[in-house]
């Protein structure tokens, strides 16, 4: 199970680099990521502005992925991101959120 959880934490890594308006650090043994998003905040897509968290949360799971605000972990400005599912779901997930975040304008 360590290995399966290792290549997936490795997956979202991977599918996250690059997204120049996400914040995260690898997590140090939890089976999930805070993604800092403040820099989508005061953007819009498809004529709704993102002003917090709970915002763009809404806009991903609308897209089709299960995140959680950080608001109630102490992180008001990250989303919450497991990576205890399906290679394949990880893959889509993070997807969906790059391609989400990327078409904010």
């Amino acid at each position: 199970m360590t290995e399966a959880y290792t290549r997936r934490r490795l997956l979202v890594m991977k599918g996250l680099a690059g997204a120049d308006r996400l914040e995260w650090s690898p997590p140090s043994g939890a089976f999930y990521f805070f993604v800092r998003a403040s820099r989508c905040f005061e953007l819009s897509l498809d004529g709704k502005k993102v002003t917090d968290i709970e915002g763009l949360v809404a806009m991903l799971i609308d897209a089709g992925v299960g995140v959680v605000p950080g608001t109630g972990f102490g992180a008001p400005e990250a989303f919450r991101l497991s990576f205890a599912a399906s290679d394949y779901e990880i893959e889509d997930g993070v997807a969906i959120i790059r391609n989400t975040v990327e078409r904010l304008r």
